[in-house]
């Protein structure tokens, strides 16, 4: 899905009440309702990383050479993977769902 697709999705329930909850149905197979607690872009999980580079050879150690770098804030995911993503992060479960979700879609 990409974030054309959300939008068209939002235009198609535009007659719904601004208040109206959003939800994730999950599983197909043991399907669950669950909240979304809300999104996070994917750069916004990384953070920048300076650092020295103690190997370079004649350099007095205040004149080092300093690199950025990008790691991971939690977790060992490769950046490249992440780029132009939006995520949609679980809140709560708040039941069972139902397969016929998926009839749907």
């Amino acid at each position: 899905m990409t974030l054309a697709d959300l939008k068209e999705i939002v235009e198609e329930y535009e007659d719904m009440p601004d208040d109206t909850e959003v939800r994730i149905m999950s599983q197909k197979n043991w399907p669950f309702e669950n909240s979304i607690r809300g999104a996070v872009r994917a750069s916004d999980m990384y953070e920048e990383e300076e650092y020295i580079d103690e190997d370079e050879e004649d350099q007095d150690k205040a004149e080092k050479v300093r690199h950025v770098a990008y790691k991971p804030v939690k977790g060992e995911m490769d950046r490249r993977q992440l780029e132009d993503a939006i995520y949609l992060v679980e809140g709560r479960q708040i039941g069972y769902g139902t397969k016929t979700a998926w009839d749907y879609v």
